[in-house]
């Protein structure tokens, strides 16, 4: 649980690469498994996190934002969309030990170039 507030709330942050990120780290960690992504909204926090996702399964911008809004809709949120966006998959916590196979198939990160 990691406790995430609504996100249009007055009182709540906005979305943050910090909370993206520890929900990836928990997606990705098959010793958390099964796990079950619950938002107040149902759509917008989930969302972001799984277009997040889909950038980190190196899934074309387009189409992790054309996803969002399919499950968004009728109101897709412009804050979401561009932070699924501007978040960057290359400072996305590498995952752990065990990752589930359904990323290792579907994702294969070529090593960084320096």
């Amino acid at each position: 649980h990691l406790g995430i507030a609504v996100w249009t709330h007055p009182s709540v942050a906005p979305i943050s690469a910090e909370l993206v990120n520890a929900a990836l780290s928990a997606v990705l960690d098959r010793e958390q498994h099964p796990l079950l992504l619950l938002s107040a909204s149902g759509t917008h926090e989930v969302g972001t996190i799984v277009g997040c996702l889909r950038r980190l399964q190196q899934w074309s911008l387009s189409g992790a934002i054309d996803e969002y809004r399919s499950f968004a809709a009728p109101t897709p949120r412009l804050s979401c969309e561009q932070f699924i966006e501007t978040w960057d998959p290359d400072l996305a916590p590498p995952p752990r030990a065990h990752p589930p196979p359904w990323f290792e198939s579907q994702c294969a990160r070529p090593p960084p170039v320096r």
